[in-house]
């Protein structure tokens, strides 16, 4: 293949095209791996050329390294996130770490640093690299001894229009300390760990990484961290652990050889975290797709903990807390983890420890910026959401209740839906997880599409908003009505508050009153009925650009104001056509629109409210969410208890006596310029017809507490 490869690279567009007809399917795909292996793969020479100047030429200690030459490396605002300095010495701004780069090397003439491995996702470069050397004037503190050092580096670079705009980095000095001032240490410089083997380099990277979120994090390394690092949990034992690593891991550095080999090693390295009640809260994931199907992981991490007295062999004044940074990287494959380089930044942690004043990471130095955003889809929402809706939804014959319930809902999850009686899809996850195989089921085409995903940053876990449409001709009863030959096409909107990667609660209405419309009407077709009168969704047009927010009732736009409190809840009889023009585009539309009254504009929503007002309708705002998308557009999900009462007649059915209803809704509105341009609505009409033709108050889902 290497030679398939070159004549691809040398070829003409014709030699390549005929060479490629010629290929076996097992050749083009090992073609178009090693084409790939090579693109993405990079090293200390092919890295962008401002940190291959700043490493050869200035962490190299090359005499031909220029000040003015390496600030033109830096953004004019750059910041550095470093365990050498104190806070404002190398940003913002480019000079300070332009200088102190050469006072780092100027005491060590032979200093010699490697960049072993670089790694890439997005606009970020990890350069794993070692440093040794002699020093001969004072070098962090230390007067010259005779003794060298001999550590490793891993650092985090955001490189924007070739310049470095951001650094987080860690240099493994605390062992260099005492290489350098250890009484059994040899003269000159000594083996990198120990003479530990450090593989650096030798899996390469086959794709552009990406940043994940820690709930994104495979299971072996939410084991390391949650289970093993983060204080102890009881329940991991030696298998526990074997699940988490391959029998041959091994961590550089690996002080006394207690990290590794294996499971083994690992557990024996535990106690001395355990001890200092450590905590490593995840701030940065990157995930790096390499060869032979492996990736590597990029972990950074705030790790505070607690000290008795004593801390790497010192005599402290008192007990005291460190607050530092650590960055670790791990090789996993077959779903564990096979080799991990890790350095804590134990040299602040002992300046800290050393110090009168409070243990503050970095001295206060903001750490890190908001990740970068990329718009969510039904491809990158919780994996498992993903398999509720593409396998449960979806009617799959291989979804299974028993895992759903066990691995993508929490054991106290509820549900606030208009299809089922409180208690039946909540507390717990059995109930909802088996009531979607019973909804499905007596519809084999089913078509359960996620239109639409909203994601929103909340203070405990996140919220994830779904628009869908869902589709099919029943073969078995389905709503309590015996198959007709017609079909149902509707629209769904659900939230779901996601914690630690499972379903904690949900909100969610599907549109089933215009469903048993379609499946009853002696004029809708045979089959499946086109969405919404054939009326265009425009589902998925604006992206969203950023983590979205839950915010007040008050905090909602004017627009929006004017919608619910002058239009839905009775009416306001200053509203007039200027007013609803003021919050409307004039080519607002709704979805859906019955009879076309939902617009466009302010004239046809003005058509469609004394509809409401007859109901003596009132929407009580009981949640917002904020969501920003491209072009200065805003997405705003709204979801409110909404009341009425009927004089005896509903949606075309006849009722014993007037009665009153309480169920939920949940709208979505687009909102530009200050005024909204579309809205998608869904209002629970068959939880509503249920309580009109009860004799049982109205009450939210039976009672069921809606949490919201």
């Amino acid at each position: 293949m290497g030679s398939a490869a070159s004549a691809v690279k040398d070829a003409s567009a014709e030699d390549i095209t005929k060479a490629m007809k010629e290929l076996s399917p097992e050749d083009l795909a090992k073609l178009k791996t090693a084409l790939a292996s090579t693109d993405a793969n990079l090293t200390a020479d092919t890295m962008p050329a401002g940190l291959k100047y700043m490493y050869s030429e200035g962490f190299g200690g090359k005499p031909t390294y220029d000040l003015a030459k390496a600030a033109e490396c830096y953004h004019t605002d750059y910041v550095s996130h470093a365990n050498i300095i104190a806070p404002g010495t190398v940003g913002p701004g480019n000079e300070g770490i332009a200088n102190l780069v050469k006072g780092f090397v100027a005491p060590v003439p032979d200093i010699k640093w490697t960049v072993e491995e670089v790694l890439h996702a997005g606009d970020k470069y990890v350069l794993v690299s070692t440093c040794s050397g002699l020093p001969k004037e004072a070098f962090l503190g230390i007067p010259p001894t005779g003794k060298g050092f001999n550590f490793m580096a891993i650092d985090v670079h955001i490189v924007k229009d070739g310049k470095t705009k951001e650094t987080w980095h860690i240099e493994d000095l605390a062992p260099a300390i005492g290489q350098m001032t250890s009484k059994d240490a040899p003269d000159g410089v000594p083996p990198l760990q120990k003479g530990q083997a450090s593989h650096l380099g030798k899996v390469k990277q086959v794709a552009d990484g990406k940043q994940i979120t820690k709930e994104e994090m495979p299971e072996c390394m939410k084991t390391l961290y949650h289970k093993g690092f983060n204080g102890g949990d009881p329940s991991l034992d030696l298998a526990g652990a074997k699940s988490a690593l391959h029998d041959d891991w091994i961590s550089h550095p690996s002080p006394d050889g207690k990290d590794g080999p294996g499971a083994e090693g690992w557990l024996k390295s535990l106690p001395f975290l355990h001890a200092m009640k450590s905590k490593f809260e995840t701030q940065m994931v990157l995930q790096v797709p390499c060869e032979n199907g492996m990736e590597k992981y990029v972990h950074v991490s705030s790790y505070t903990g607690s000290t008795d007295g004593k801390f790497l062999g010192l005599d402290l004044p008192a007990a005291k807390d460190f607050n530092v940074m650590a960055i670790d990287i791990h090789l996993v494959g077959e779903g564990k983890i096979k080799e991990s380089w890790h350095i804590e930044d134990w040299a602040s942690a002992m300046g800290q420890l050393t110090s009168d004043a409070p243990a503050l990471l970095h001295g206060g130095q903001p750490l890190f910026g908001d990740p970068p955003f990329s718009n969510p889809t039904a491809d990158t929402m919780p994996a498992g959401l993903q398999y509720v809706y593409g396998k449960g939804f979806a009617g799959k014959p291989d979804y299974e209740p028993e895992k759903a319930a066990k691995e993508c809902y929490h054991a106290d999850y509820n549900s606030h839906a208009n299809i089922m009686e409180p208690g039946k899809a909540g507390p717990g996850p059995n109930g909802i997880a088996n009531l979607i195989k019973g909804f499905v089921a007596p519809v084999p085409d089913i078509k359960w599409t996620v239109e639409e995903v909203y994601h929103c940053k909340m203070p405990v876990g996140d919220k994830w908003v779904l628009v869908s449409t869902c589709c099919g001709t029943p073969k078995e009863a389905f709503l309590n009505i015996p198959p007709t030959g017609k079909g149902f096409n509707f629209m769904a909107i659900d939230i779901h508050h996601v914690i630690d990667g499972k379903v904690k609660e949900s909100w969610h209405i599907e549109e089933l009153a215009p469903a048993i419309g379609q499946m009853t009407s002696k004029d809708g077709p045979d089959g499946v009925p086109p969405l919404h009168k054939g009326q265009a969704s425009h589902f998925g047009n604006v992206k969203q650009v950023a983590a979205g927010k839950q915010i007040t009732k008050e905090e909602m736009p004017e627009c929006m104001k004017t919608l619910y409190h002058k239009g839905f809840n009775g009416g306001d009889p200053s509203l007039d056509l200027a007013g609803a023009k003021s919050a409307l585009h004039d080519d607002w539309i709704s979805h859906p629109s019955p009879d076309g009254k939902d617009g466009p504009g302010a004239e046809g929503w003005l058509k469609s409210l004394p509809f409401l007002h007859a109901m003596k309708s009132k929407f009580e705002t009981q949640m917002v969410l904020q969501v920003p998308c491209e072009n200065g557009m805003e997405k705003y999900v709204h979801v409110s208890s909404y009341t009425g009462s009927t004089d005896g007649k509903f949606l075309g059915l006849d009722l014993p006596a007037a009665k009153d209803f309480n169920v939920m809704a949940i709208d979505i509105h687009l909102v530009g310029e200050g005024k909204i341009k579309e809205s998608w609505h869904i209002e629970d009409w068959a939880s509503a017809m249920g309580q009109l033709m009860a004799d049982a108050p109205p009450q939210l889902h039976g009672g069921q507490p809606i949490g919201f």
